[in-house]
């Protein structure tokens, strides 16, 4: 293994990181613009991690962002879909206190 193999596997990492940012924006806008009712962005590496702030960012958008966990470690999907008047209290509100 060389020594630059570390470095270029974090830049790796961050442009992925950068890139699966990018993605969610972009279907947040797609779908809070109305020209998709709902987007699903799969097998994102970094999507556990991107969840808070996606959130924040939707709902600023009044969409909302479900993350769907896999089975055991691995990649998220993101679901982003048009808010339900119901959402206005925030991205959790309907999944209960327990949540």
């Amino acid at each position: 293994m060389s020594k630059h193999e570390p470095a270029t596997l974090r830049t790796l990492g961050a442009a992925t990181v950068d890139e699966e940012i990018r993605s969610v924006a972009a279907a947040i806008e797609l779908v809070a613009a109305g020209a998709a009712s709902r987007v699903t962005l799969a097998g994102l590496q970094f999507g556990a991690a991107l969840v808070p702030e996606a959130r924040r960012r939707a709902a600023d958008r009044r969409v909302r962002v479900r993350p769907l966990w896999p089975m055991g470690d691995g990649p998220v999907d993101l679901v982003v879909e048009a808010a339900e008047p119901d959402d206005a209290a925030g991205p959790d509100a309907a999944a209960g206190p327990d949540a």
